[in-house]
């Protein structure tokens, strides 16, 4: 899942044409969490990121 959210975020960063902002993005992808608190806000994000992804995916085939 992380691959398929990376890939959509990826792409949604460059679509911005903001290099700056990619920049930042590339940095922030890059740098390993400060502590367990951090981590655990990352993965949580991650987390809810997919869930989205999949409702938004479910709504799209039922037609909605």
């Amino acid at each position: 899942m992380s691959r398929i959210t990376g890939a959509l975020g990826k792409g949604i960063a460059t679509l911005t044409l903001d290099d700056a902002y990619q920049k930042q993005r590339r940095e922030a992808l890059n740098r390993r969490p400060a502590d367990l608190k951090e981590g655990l806000a990352r993965g949580g994000k991650g987390l809810v990121m997919v869930h989205m992804l999949f409702v938004i995916l479910i709504m799209c085939l039922v037609g909605r």
